[in-house]
């Protein structure tokens, strides 16, 4: 199983930590035009900053945003080659948090699975 590495995570985890609010999947976009990414978007945009470019990542935030399907979070999972059942996973678990609960659910998530530290993928 190919996962995101721990820089993408770390990445991820300080994406999620300053976004105003945390929605479901694919994510939201506030009055102010902010667009707030759910767990596994945020991985995704993590791993686009990483790895591509900021017009890369501007172009997915808004294409999550307008379109709320998280269609173009499994591309970007597919792109880097991880995992898409993980993918799928990280989407069901932060869809089934309520909020407040999801915020720091969602963060413990991201700073402690053990995969993360264990797999011969992450470095």
């Amino acid at each position: 199983m190919n996962l995101p590495t721990q820089q993408v995570i770390r990445r991820a985890y300080e994406i999620y930590a300053r976004q105003p609010n945390t929605p479901r999947s694919p994510g939201d976009v506030n009055d102010s035009g902010i667009v707030s990414f759910c767990a596994a978007a945020a991985i995704a945009a993590a791993g686009i900053e990483i790895f591509g470019n900021s017009a890369e990542r501007e172009h997915f935030a808004m294409a999550i945003a307008e379109s709320g399907s998280s269609d173009e979070i499994f591309t970007v999972f597919r792109r880097f080659g991880w995992d898409t059942q993980f993918c799928a996973a990280t989407v069901a678990i932060n869809d089934a948090l309520e909020n407040p609960e999801r915020r720091k659910d969602i963060l413990d998530f991201l700073s402690g699975p053990t995969h993360w530290r264990s797999s011969k993928q992450c470095r």
